[in-house]
């Protein structure tokens, strides 16, 4: 479910990610026209991480461009505090312009008396110097990762 004022309007890319679960929607502000490309994905740890990067890339590089605000945002899997996986990926952000807001830890869990923590949540933007944004963790636990 998507909440927008309706002084946008909003239209579904009808993206479709082979290796996550995504959504891609676009919202058009009526008078400005100024687009705001939204990305929403959960992809699996099980899943393959090359393709789920290519088919990103491809949908960064395709479907947007580099006067539209993106904001792609979810549980990617993928740990930012561990360079031997994330490097590739934040590689391809770089490419397109976005900014990851999250590096501190959004899970943590205990796996066999040993506790675990990862940054496995993302949100990742490219917009005009003339929006404010910030980002944050909120670490009140109501599932297995935090807000």
């Amino acid at each position: 479910m998507v909440f927008y004022r309706d002084d946008f309007e909003i239209e579904n890319m009808c993206y479709n990610i082979d290796q996550a679960d995504n959504i891609a929607l676009r919202l058009t502000h009526r008078v400005h026209k100024t687009n705001w490309l939204i990305l929403a994905i959960y992809r699996s740890p099980k899943l393959v991480l090359n393709s789920f990067l290519e088919d990103v890339n491809f949908w960064l590089t395709n479907a947007t461009k580099k006067t539209d605000n993106v904001i792609m945002i979810g549980d990617i899997n993928i740990c930012l505090k561990k360079k031997s996986t994330c490097v590739r990926y934040v590689n391809m952000l770089n490419n397109h312009t976005l900014v990851p807001l999250i590096y501190e830890y959004t899970r943590e869990e205990v796996l066999a008396g040993n506790v675990t923590k990862s940054c496995i949540d993302h949100i990742n933007v490219r917009m005009k110097r003339e929006y404010n944004y910030s980002s944050s963790v909120i670490t009140d636990k109501v599932a297995d990762h935090f807000l």
